[in-house]
């Protein structure tokens, strides 16, 4: 057997090998460290079936293995034995997967018929909470619930593009992935739950109080799971969690809150509608080529701040000199965030019709409008900059399995396909981390069986446990979960 198709055949591997090749940079890789790298290496190659002896093989298969730094990353941790857990990508950890619905475990949004594309998933700490309005603060540690708490960037292109032109587009928020986190292709679950967005930019209430989702609190609204009409894919029923984004700005930005019995979703939502826009191009680019949560934010950084140096420096000093002919030839959105600054520093409220446009051209002095200008472009960057900095700074820290202890197991399954035999050595809550990430690794076929077998009501550890020692279950799937369960 090759090594790329040993590889091929055990991509589960590359999940080992970066929880210890990404862990330091390379360029500061003590000897207790690169033993440990090494002794990995022989590891693997053992796996394979064969001794490697050339160095260019070896460097080979470790930088084959590393490619999973593409998706997934641990942050440099100055506590021993500790990691910050990142992921930059959307359909991997930590975002659980949906298996009914095919997805991450995420709230998301859609025009009804089509869905937004997550490109960046974060699953943040407690301290994303500093960010959050005070409603969403006091909601989530007066409940006393479960929380999880995320920041996503969706693709929203798709679902932006309105029938004809108008300032704002009816969408709908969709958390049915995330209440029926256990949902299987073909369940049929209709209930009621509390569900809300507060506003942070660039979005507005629902037009159909009806079919609107809570603005600024939360709303008991319906939510069915259920097959379409062709009884291909589940579809998420029904249209009643509607809200407005203004459709000429280039992100929509928003907080997106639902409860269950036991727990509560607290997710800070980026919504990207077009690329034509540099601060739009600026998520792209930075999401797409990004390695971890740190880069795609440094490099957000960096974008966001030469635009806004090219842009607001240049408008703000123009201003200063009585000089408009700049600023009028800025998108609207832009001019109208100016306008409502404007009316902050004249103390104008509530904001009028224009927006504060007659406030801006006949009633600030020049020095008044460039400090309006200057007002908007901070409170962009916080939003768009600092705001993020803070959600990613809290990253939860997360106790890590053994890796070379968990490559052992791998091989004493290799060796013996006796799984109880094997898992005898682990605590009790390193097999229950192993069980938990079988059934997430598993195919819904699989799991649709494992429910059939053990019967319902039964906890997800339950059904992984039932799945991974069933004879039935492949020994690479099992080394899969062993493995996956060190992220």
């Amino acid at each position: 057997m090759t090594i790329q198709s040993y590889l091929e055949e055990c991509h589960f591997l590359e999940v080992a090998a970066e929880a210890l090749a990404t862990e330091v940079d390379p360029k500061n890789i003590s000897n207790v460290q690169l033993a440990t790298l090494l002794d990995l290496e022989k590891r693997v190659c053992l796996l394979a079936g064969k001794e490697i002896e050339n160095a260019l093989d070896r460097s080979r298969l470790l930088r084959e293995l590393s490619k999973v730094r593409e998706h997934l990353s641990f942050n440099h941790s100055r506590q021993p034995n500790y990691s910050a857990y990142f992921n930059a990508h959307a359909f991997t950890a930590p975002a659980l997967f949906n298996h009914g619905y095919n997805a991450p475990q995420i709230g998301t949004v859609s025009n009804y018929n089509i869905l937004s594309s997550p490109i960046l998933i974060a699953n943040l700490g407690e301290g994303a909470l500093e960010d959050a309005p005070p409603q969403i603060r006091e909601l989530v540690r007066r409940k006393n619930k479960e929380a999880y708490l995320f920041m996503t960037v969706n693709d929203s292109r798709a679902i932006s593009q309105p029938a004809k032109k108008s300032s704002t587009l009816t969408l709908n928020v969709c958390f049915h992935q995330w209440i029926y986190n256990g949902l299987q292709f073909g369940d049929n679950k209709a209930y009621n739950f509390s569900m809300g967005i507060f506003p942070v930019f660039g979005v507005s209430p629902g037009k159909n109080l009806e079919k609107a989702i809570g603005f600024n609190e939360l709303k008991s609204l319906r939510v069915h799971a259920h097959l379409g009409r062709e009884g291909d894919i589940m579809v998420y029923s029904p249209n009643n969690a509607q809200f407005e984004i203004e459709t000429d700005t280039p992100v929509q930005i928003f907080w997106a809150v639902a409860e269950t019995g036991t727990r509560i979703l607290a997710q800070k939502v980026f919504l990207v509608p077009t690329q034509d826009d540099p601060i739009a191009e600026a998520f792209f680019a930075s999401s797409r080529r990004c390695k971890n949560l740190k880069e795609y934010h440094e490099q957000l950084e960096r974008r966001i701040n030469a635009i806004f140096k090219n842009t607001f420096l240049p408008l703000i000093k123009d201003l200063r000199q009585g000089q408009l002919k700049g600023f009028e030839r800025l998108p609207n959105w832009i001019k109208k965030g100016v306008f409502k600054e404007a009316c902050v520093l004249q103390k104008q409220d509530p904001v009028p019709a224009d927006f504060g446009k007659e406030i801006f051209t006949q009633g600030s002095t020049n020095e008044q409008k460039a400090q309006a200008a200057d007002a908007f472009s901070r409170k962009l960057i916080g939003m768009l900059i600092s705001s993020q900095k803070t959600l990613l700074e809290s990253l939860p820290v997360v106790k890590k399995q053994d890796p070379l202890k968990l490559f052992t197991i791998a091989e004493q399954l290799l060796k013996n396909p006796d799984s109880n035999q094997v898992l005898g050595s682990l605590t009790a809550k390193e097999r229950e981390k192993i069980y938990q990430t079988m059934w997430y690794l598993s195919s819904g076929q699989i799991c649709s069986a494992a429910i059939q077998a053990a019967g319902k009501d039964k906890t997800f550890e339950e059904y992984g446990s039932h799945i991974f020692h069933s004879p039935t279950t492949p020994v690479a799937e099992k080394i899969k979960a062993v493995l996956g369960s060190l992220s």
